[in-house]
């Protein structure tokens, strides 16, 4: 019997050790959360075994670590893991949390090519968000789920929850957010050939990122407006967007479009000069 208790006892013990380990690291990686993801990823995965924490820090570990995939593009965290969580802040967390949390179950879901359970996780996510009138969260929910009807093949459904998602980014304030969604509305147009109604969803985007963007958003939907500009044949002004995106890390994609360009109008040296540039 004596034994038996201390086995609990010690047991007891090294949890409660763990538990404030971890809780300590969860505090440091929320510091760096914003500025300094890598850092926060090396916090995170210094945790080696998560899942023994206990319900609440590991909530708080899944809600941190999927932030961090967000910020890095890398896969987000198991459905097993999500699920887990989503639970608990189901029951202890606020409605915000809740619905970043189903947003982060229906990624998962969707990287794992399980598209009914993604659509029902941002379904759920979705519901959440708007009954907590969360409109920024509601945003992201419903370009995921566009992303996911892209990947079903239907640009229906693709264009109507990007739109949905631009209202309600310009509902909650984010310009940045609301830019690039009327940007991928365009896209959708695009695709359909319907080039005109493109460029002013385009022309509206460049209009707003131009004045709160950073230089490599800016270029991204410059360059977006060049494709459309070539697709109208409107020669100079694509041209004169490909050449203003140029001025960012990765210029291959620019260069390789005024190539095409080039190639497209039989200035062949011109388009030989660029992809020479792109190689």
């Amino acid at each position: 019997m004596r034994n038996i208790l201390l086995f609990i006892f010690l047991s007891t013990f090294f949890s409660c050790q763990n538990d404030q380990t971890a809780r300590q690291l969860l505090d440091q990686a929320e510091l760096f959360i914003e500025t300094q993801a890598d850092s926060t990823r090396m916090l995170l995965d210094s945790i080696q075994t998560p899942d023994n924490l206990n319900d609440k820090l590991f909530a708080r570990w899944c809600m941190l670590q999927g932030k961090t995939a967000d910020k890095l593009h890398e896969d987000m965290p198991y459905v097993e893991q999500l699920t887990r969580a989503l639970q608990w802040y189901t029951k202890h967390g606020t409605a915000e949390q809740q619905a970043w949390i189903g947003l982060y179950l229906g990624r998962s879901y969707a990287e794992d090519k399980l598209f009914v359970p993604a659509t029902n996780a941002y379904s759920d996510a979705l519901k959440t968000a708007l009954d907590g009138h969360i409109y920024n969260v509601a945003g992201y929910i419903c370009s995921y789920m566009g992303d996911l009807y892209t990947y079903m093949g239907q640009r229906t459904e693709k264009r109507r929850k990007t739109e949905e998602a631009a209202g309600y980014f310009k509902k909650a304030g984010n310009m940045r957010s609301y830019a690039f969604a009327l940007r991928d509305i365009a896209k959708t147009y695009y695709m359909e050939s319907s080039d005109s109604i493109a460029l002013n969803y385009v022309l509206k985007a460049d209009s707003i990122i131009s004045k709160i963007g950073n230089i490599t958003e800016i270029n991204e939907i410059t360059n977006n407006l060049g494709i459309i500009y070539e697709a109208l044949g409107e020669r100079d002004k694509a041209m004169q967007c490909y050449l203003k995106s140029i001025d960012t890390t990765d210029n291959a994609p620019n260069y390789l479009a005024l190539s095409s360009l080039y190639y497209n109008n039989d200035m062949l040296d011109s388009a030989r000069y660029y992809l020479r540039k792109a190689n």
